[in-house]
């Protein structure tokens, strides 16, 4: 039963980023962030590994291995912030940046919460804050 909450919550994730890139642009109410080819390419990329840690986040509490999740966590957290190209950076909003430095820091704070013993349930509570972020970036922004 667990093993199918974890593939039903990546899939709705997965689900949600699918479909926010299918709107055109009648129908587009985002804040769309103009980058090139290579820094949308970059930044989908990132998108991605951070539906790769939520996954495995999920995947680790499946099998009740805080140490998993803190190490699935632990690879989004600010540890990312760090390998962003300086170009895409400059072309970046401030509410945007700042919406994916909460993203990150979700990712470090889920990290923690699980290294210092967290129960299944604050567990749950931190990965719902994180797909509110995510999900409220997605509302928010899209890509030119």
């Amino acid at each position: 039963m667990q093993n199918y909450f974890t593939r039903l919550i990546t899939c709705a994730i997965a689900s949600l980023i699918l479909l926010t890139g299918s709107l055109n642009a009648a129908e587009e109410s985002r804040t769309l962030l103009n980058l090139n080819a290579s820094e949308a390419a970059n930044l989908r990329s990132e998108m991605r590994a951070l539906l790769v840690s939520l996954s495995e986040v999920l995947a680790a509490m499946d099998e009740n291995d805080l140490a998993g999740v803190e190490a699935a966590a632990r690879k989004s957290g600010m540890v990312m912030v760090g390998q962003v190209e300086v170009s895409l950076k400059e072309k970046l909003t401030k509410p945007f940046i700042m919406l994916g430095k909460s993203v990150h820091v979700g990712f470090d704070d889920i990290a923690d919460a699980a290294r210092d013993g967290a129960s299944r349930d604050d567990l749950i509570s931190l990965l719902s804050e994180q797909t509110n972020r995510c999900t409220t970036c997605h509302s928010s922004y899209g890509l030119q």
